[in-house]
């Protein structure tokens, strides 16, 4: 699935240990929040860029790119439970 939950309340995360480097994650992001560094060939993140899609989760075949699960604010779930 190319969107999740998940993706809207998650942060973008990659674990380089899994990564095969493909950059597909680079590639379908539609925000250019993903880019690889080419000194240390690691993909970096742009938070402020990132609008938390969940298209580079849902493209990646080695599952290195992913959508963190983020605890959601206790305000924020006493308002959505009213």
């Amino acid at each position: 699935a190319l969107f999740s939950p998940e993706a809207v309340t998650g942060i973008p995360v990659t674990d380089m240990r899994r990564c095969i480097g493909c950059q597909l994650c680079v590639e379908v992001c539609p925000a250019g929040a993903r880019s690889l560094d080419p000194e240390g060939g690691t993909v970096q993140i742009s938070s402020r860029l990132c609008m938390r899609c969940g298209m580079c989760a849902g493209v990646c075949p080695s599952g290195a790119a992913r959508m963190a699960a983020v605890e959601k604010d206790p305000i924020l779930r006493a308002v959505e439970s009213l």
